[in-house]
């Protein structure tokens, strides 16, 4: 057991059909990895709707939720961003906390001009030139999607259901069927 806590974790885990990955978008894996967080620690989890059904993501989101509860979601792309091609959300990016995340426009603003230099290039390179830009990729908080999985089930090791649905969407992938459904259960 590692006694050493984190102020952040971002696993990089490979997609979820894949056998040897699956377990990284279990409850005991994101267990582990609380368990190695700082109180108000950050853990950073990338989801690839692009593979997922509306269904699959209820399930993950439920899933990161019973352990991280204070969550925000940032898309990869959105299509309202200036570049010279425009490409749709394909993938989230879910921030969890046991705590509550201190998130604000504000302060995305404000950090952003604390990066170093180079920070600041590699993200200008992915044309994200200030805090505002970064802020655009907000696509919900906790407090948004409250109940929006109450009805899905848990994924856990001995359930691992991602292996199986998502493997079925790796040639059918429709990541606007998770982003209307989220926009849906936003707007009600």
């Amino acid at each position: 057991k590692n006694n050493e806590k984190y102020n952040i974790i971002i696993p990089e885990p490979s997609d979820p059909w894949q056998s040897f990955s699956t377990a990284l978008f279990s409850r005991e894996f994101l267990e582990l990895a609380s368990e190695n967080l700082e109180e108000n620690g950050l853990y950073l989890q990338w989801v690839p709707i692009y593979q997922m059904s509306p269904e699959d993501f209820k399930a993950f989101y439920k899933t990161f939720i019973s352990v991280f509860p204070n969550t925000i979601a940032f898309a990869n792309i959105k299509e309202t961003e200036d570049t010279p091609v425009k490409f749709e959300t394909s993938e989230i990016i879910l921030v969890g906390s046991k705590e509550e995340i201190a998130f604000s426009k504000e302060n995305i603003i404000k950090n952003y001009n604390f990066l170093p230099e180079n920070s600041k290039q590699q993200l200008n390179s992915l044309r994200l030139a200030n805090g505002n830009e970064i802020y655009n990729l907000l696509l919900f908080t906790g407090e948004q999607m409250q109940d929006y999985a109450d009805d899905a089930k848990i994924i856990t090791d001995d359930k691992p259901l991602l292996e199986f649905s998502t493997a079925r969407n790796v040639l059918n992938q429709n990541p606007k069927e998770v982003l209307d459904d989220i926009e849906k259960f936003i707007k009600e």
